[in-house]
């Protein structure tokens, strides 16, 4: 125990490398044989792990009581608490080394492989993945692992920064987002985005999709082809900005979302854009109108919309009575549907209402039941076409409807 013993002088301590500027460095060709003697010492001190804790403790008690100055005493007391805390990080370091050596030996799986795989887990599981090892923290940090990101399930700790961060690992790999927020990130780090989806647990009264976020959502993200905004509080004109602007959108499903009349899809489906629409869904908007729906019939007729395959109007509460505000109609009574079907045989149509007065109430529908049109997104192909930049100009001069809300351009 001799090896601990320090000099009862301050002034006197040994300094093993100068600490003046003007002192000469130390020499390397004795770093070796420093490294030696500290390899050696070190063999002492671990030799030490195997004897009893008592005979360690005894030897600190004695070797503080040899040394009379209170001073010396405090700094024994130091240096042991830091060597001991430098073996311990010393110790985890290298069996973490040697864990990940073992893993990456054991692994089955090249980390090509090892990173496909972590792909296909969800964002809690992928975390859990990446707390395991360094070989699967590496692999798991890799931006594949994120292109498809789903935050729709319950995780716990989902907030802005969670997402935000989770898209910047993805970065230009980002393909697929499912989110419950955080669209302005989606604009701003997302440019190779193909589907996003996007719910508000405020069914209907989410008015946070300002112009400027549809707008910069067009401009940095031209690869959308479906599209998912449901519980918003939705104005046509927005919808106009986003249909009109995606040049290479196909799938739109705007269920449960609030001031919807469907005014937007005029004059769309042809040369003015949304040409390339094959699912429209407005499942519960209760704001839809009859007038609109059968102009978008007869756009259908007329031509347009030539790629359309599945449309849901579906509605609980029925579609909005031309004319009146507070009037609700539970037939399609001036709506082409049967002319529709015989000319387009290859459309699904969906338009379930209630009968007249009665009143289904959204929470007895089940889970599958408003998700079921979700899937259909991943059959729809992609087709390439290049990017256009799209201005809010005068897109929005057009008629809108004050009783639901909409806002003039």
């Amino acid at each position: 125990m001799d090896l601990l013993h320090t000099p009862t002088s301050m002034a006197k301590r040994p300094c093993p490398f100068p600490s003046s500027p003007s002192s000469p460095p130390p020499n390397p060709n004795k770093l070796p044989n420093m490294n030696n003697q500290v390899g050696n010492l070190l063999q002492t001190f671990l030799n030490l792990a195997d004897s009893h804790s008592l005979s360690i403790d005894q030897s600190l008690e004695h070797l503080l009581d040899s040394s009379p100055c209170d001073a010396d005493q405090s700094l024994l007391i130091d240096r042991a608490l830091k060597l001991g805390s430098l073996l311990l990080e010393a110790g985890n370091r290298s069996a973490r080394k040697r864990s990940s050596v073992h893993n990456s030996l054991t692994w089955a799986l090249p980390p090509d492989l090892t990173i496909k795989l972590f792909s296909m887990l969800d964002a809690q599981s992928l975390c859990y993945a990446a707390a395991t090892c360094s070989m699967f923290y590496k692999c798991a940090m890799d931006p594949l692992c994120y292109a498809n990101i789903d935050l729709t399930t319950v995780v716990p700790k989902v907030n802005n920064a969670v997402v935000s961060t989770m898209i910047q690992r993805a970065g230009k790999a980002l393909r697929h987002v499912d989110l419950r927020q955080t669209l302005v990130s989606v604009s701003l780090n997302c440019p190779l985005i193909e589907r996003l989806f996007f719910e508000s647990s405020k069914t209907g009264r989410d008015d946070s999709l300002k112009s400027s976020t549809c707008v910069d959502l067009v401009n940095n993200c031209p690869n959308l082809t479906s599209l998912a905004l449901r519980g918003f509080k939705l104005y046509d004109y927005k919808l106009r900005i986003l249909v009109k602007g995606f040049c290479k959108l196909k799938y739109v499903d705007f269920s449960t979302s609030y001031s919807i009349t469907g005014s937007f899809l005029r004059n769309l489906g042809g040369d003015m854009g949304g040409s390339l629409l094959e699912v429209l869904i407005f499942r519960d908007c209760m704001h839809l109108k009859e007038l609109e729906v059968a102009r978008l019939f007869a756009s259908v007729l007329a031509g347009d919309f030539r790629f359309l395959r599945y449309l849901d109007i579906s509605n609980r509460e029925g579609l909005a009575a031309a004319g009146d505000s507070y009037g609700r109609c539970y037939s399609l009574s001036i709506i082409p549907t049967k002319q529709v079907l015989e000319e387009r045989p290859d459309i699904c149509l969906l338009a379930e209402f209630p009968s007249e007065g009665s009143f289904v109430d959204l929470g007895q529908m089940t889970d599958s039941d408003l998700t079921s049109e979700v899937s259909l997104s991943s059959q729809l192909s992609s087709r390439a076409s290049d990017g256009l930049s799209f201005m809010c100009t005068s897109e929005i001069n057009y008629s809108s409807d004050q009783t639901s809300g909409n806002e003039e351009g």
